[in-house]
């Protein structure tokens, strides 16, 4: 049988897993939104960089058909 101070400390602990279950479950949470920005912004500076290529392209062959 538990002493009381065997139950606290058993409830301490328990509570202390609880806490750092949750807190892993806000940081794997917090990675995904996290994934999904890089992705997002990846995808937009290749599409910035391909309109910025496809102007290039344009200005270069206005330059050569004068």
């Amino acid at each position: 049988m538990l002493s009381g101070n065997e139950k606290r400390l058993k409830t301490l602990e328990t509570d202390n897993i609880q806490l750092h279950e949750k807190r892993l479950k806000t940081l794997e949470t917090d990675n995904i939104q996290l994934q999904n920005n890089l992705a997002a912004t990846e995808h937009a500076k290749s599409n910035a960089e391909a309109e910025r290529d496809a102007l290039q392209d344009e200005i270069s062959n206005n330059s050569a058909a004068k």
